[in-house]
């Protein structure tokens, strides 16, 4: 038997062309990830995956990883082909195959990162699916090892970005911002995890900004969001002083500690909160905390934002987004002595040529700075001398300015930064 298996039907196979029996491929067992490859499809068009094939198929990979190539290149070819044909539900089986490929085969990425990437790149380009983009590059991101593929990674960035600042409340719009904000969070811990900042960090700082202030004027339209961004309204009088008129600045007796925010985790959402910007958002104010480790990353962290801050005028300590930001920062700074780097960053700002000439916004930071004093104060945090010392010599200039340049600018702007300063000093002081 062995003789004719191995000379006999060969030869016949050869000889034998219109004998299916004697094909040489008919004798040939058909490749099993070949076969789990058809099982993971539905029947139907409209019918679900087999999520128990999908798994056995990724198991199978994971055990015979120099299969993985062929098995990923079936399945980019017929993402492609469904992509024309516009077979949603058939893309999301394939998107599916995709993730749990990520999940279990993290250690064989090497095998179908490509491949990925290049399906992803073809997702976010088709209106219909960029959702599904968004969330797999996600996936892709989160189960990264190191940073072997971050200048791929970073190549997403800028789209994902005008993905997040799409504008219409229609539910297709809100969960694609949701979806970008993501994605773009999952960016910022991987920035975060490997210590390496992205080139265009300043788009994704603006753009998440961007959706804090559009959320939070919904909710404020709303009447749901007074108590979390207007806090300061409940509280805030001016105060007169003898001799100077109306003043804006805000007395520390008379201001109250922001709230500590809850801390969002992103495995324990709900399904309406993963589909909701404003949590996201949140997260990715969260991450950036997270990358600011050291006072080096925390002004690289910081600076987009004040430079945010200074050309869209939020530095209002009433309704500013920046007193906000800013307070929820500093309560999710972990490590002790770095919420005092935000305080630093602050008055370190005043001397930026966005605001070196303007005496009212420079009232409004230093107001914003007491606040965060307080709030630091109530946490028992001693603010650092250098804090002091640097308002000091801010207060010194604006008396200076007072005396060389009267009459040459509003007198209630320069009494008003004065004041602020005073009060910023004795905030300091009571700690």
């Amino acid at each position: 038997m062995g003789f004719i298996s191995r000379k006999v039907l060969p030869v016949c196979g050869k000889m034998c062309i219109c004998c299916p029996a004697l094909r040489s491929r008919s004798r040939q067992p058909v490749k099993r990830y070949k076969k789990l490859l058809t099982e993971i499809f539905p029947k139907s068009l409209d019918g679900p995956p087999n999520d128990r094939k999908i798994v056995k198929l990724c198991e199978y990979a994971a055990k015979n990883p120099f299969r993985i190539p062929k098995i990923v290149k079936y399945l980019e070819q017929r993402i492609y082909k469904e992509l024309r044909n516009e077979h949603i539900k058939v893309i999301n089986v394939i998107m599916e195959a995709y993730n749990k490929l990520l999940c279990i085969c993290k250690g064989q990425m090497v095998y179908f990162a490509g491949s990925i990437l290049n399906v992803v790149s073809e997702l976010l380009d088709n209106t219909n699916v960029r959702i599904l983009g968004c969330h797999t590059l996600t996936t892709f991101i989160r189960n990264q090892a190191d940073n072997t593929y971050s200048h791929n990674i970073e190549s997403f960035v800028h789209k994902i970005c005008t993905f997040a600042r799409e504008a219409g409340e229609e539910h297709e719009k809100i969960c694609l911002r949701a979806s970008s904000l993501q994605c773009l969070s999952a960016m910022v811990g991987y920035m975060a995890q490997f210590s390496h900042v992205f080139a265009n960090f300043d788009e994704i700082v603006h753009v998440t900004l961007d959706n804090y202030k559009a959320d939070r004027n919904v909710e404020d339209d709303d009447g749901r969001g007074e108590s979390n961004h207007n806090w300061v309204d409940e509280v805030v009088r001016c105060e007169g002083r003898a001799g100077t008129g109306v003043s804006t600045s805000v007395s520390p007796s008379h201001m109250i500690t922001r709230p500590r925010p809850e801390k969002k985790d992103s495995s324990l959402l709900t399904r309406e909160e993963t589909e909701t910007p404003a949590v996201w958002t949140q997260i990715c104010i969260q991450k950036m905390v997270e990358l600011a480790k050291e006072s080096t990353t925390m002004r690289r962290v910081l600076e987009p934002m004040f430079i945010y801050f200074d050309t869209r005028k939020h530095w209002e300590p009433q309704n500013g987004m920046a007193v906000a930001v800013l307070s929820d920062m500093a309560y999710f700074v972990e490590n002790s002595g770095n919420e005092q780097l935000i305080l630093a960053a602050i008055i370190r700002h005043l001397d930026h040529k966005n605001v070196a000439c303007d005496p009212q916004t420079k009232s409004n930071m230093i107001q914003i700075a007491s606040a965060l004093a307080q709030q630091l104060r109530a946490r028992a945090i001693v603010p650092d001398i250098g804090i002091v010392s640097d308002m000091c010599r801010h207060l010194k200039k604006s008396l200076q300015a007072s005396v060389d340049f009267v009459g040459k600018q509003k007198p209630n702007a320069s009494t008003s930064l004065q004041n602020a300063i005073e009060d910023c000093l004795l905030v300091i002081a009571r700690g």
